[in-house]
């Protein structure tokens, strides 16, 4: 909106434009915060309830007590960094990120690499690149895009192989990769296996509860890289639960933004499980997919 609107707006006269608000999550106002940080041109500036001294002492320690950590310090600290209400993985995100676990994760040469997908056909496809070593999940690299065909993120795993030596092993897909394509008459997860080996793994249509609850108990071994997957994770940190006016409660349903392709690529990928097999985890028989197309 800056960029379109309102910049171009303020040319003609030489105007200039103030930003005020309170964090929400690292989303577009925390990015102008930071570019404004780094820009000699533009003023930055924070104002901590703790720093500030504005606020009477004993007000702030009455809101603390009616308020939990991460609401208290978003409103009064100005935390980006704290968990956004309703957040489902947010307590989590913010453990990993104290633990040291989102920083810089190396490529296990060594270690087979997975692919974990959402796809999405008007919405935007999501797919991280992870490895599982010893009992940890290492997030190596996260993509998004949306408006291309499956042709396209092929491409991106050939380049990713390319420049970083991946060795694929599995590609996880969900339920709905055996749809057809109009344009090819064969479904994405067909598609795909033809693009780039080896041939995909498709996930059986389970629970929004289950798919939370085996992400959540996955996110407590996590790694991620900090740079490769910052837009994923991001997405894990602010997905959350939808918000209902009229009963002024949250419901069982997620919010759909742009943070559920990640989240849900990644619950699609927690969902698998190699070495126990489809059998356990929710599958499709063969009689119901394509001709050699590898199901779990």
């Amino acid at each position: 909106m800056f960029a379109e609107v309102l910049r171009p707006a303020l040319t003609d006269r030489r105007g200039w434009a103030i930003f005020i608000g309170t964090p929400a999550g690292r989303n577009a106002f925390c990015e102008l915060y930071e570019q404004a940080v780094l820009d000699d041109e533009w003023y930055a500036a924070l104002f901590k309830a703790s720093e500030t001294g504005v606020l009477d002492e004993d007000e702030l320690k009455q809101s603390r007590r009616h308020m939990s950590a991460d609401q208290y310090n978003q409103e009064f600290e100005c935390s980006f960094e704290a968990a956004i209400p309703g957040a489902y993985y947010g307590v989590l995100m913010r453990e990993a990120l104290d633990a040291g676990r989102v920083g810089n994760v190396a490529h296990q040469t060594e270690t087979g690499v997975e692919t974990w997908w959402d796809l999405g056909i008007g919405d935007p496809t999501a797919i991280w690149a992870v490895q599982r070593v010893g009992n940890e999940f290492h997030c190596i690299n996260y993509y998004q895009n949306h408006g291309e065909g499956i042709a396209h993120y092929a491409k991106k795993l050939a380049e990713w192989r390319e420049q970083f030596g991946y060795n694929y092993i599995n590609h996880v897909l969900p339920h709905d990769a055996m749809q057809k394509s109009l344009q090819t008459a064969d479904t994405l997860a067909g598609t795909l296996g033809g693009l780039i080996g080896p041939e995909p793994k498709v996930m059986e249509r389970r629970s929004i509860e289950d798919g939370i609850e085996r992400v959540r108990n996955v996110l407590t071994r996590t790694w991620f890289d900090k740079e490769k997957c910052a837009e994923g994770i991001e997405c894990l940190r602010q997905y959350r639960q939808h918000w209902d006016d009229k009963r002024q409660a949250y419901t069982n349903k997620p919010y759909h933004d742009w943070t559920s392709h990640g989240a849900d690529s990644f619950k699609t990928g927690c969902m698998f499980s190699p070495d126990e097999g489809w059998g356990d985890w929710g599958g499709l028989t063969s009689e119901q997919l394509a001709p050699n197309l590898a199901i779990v």
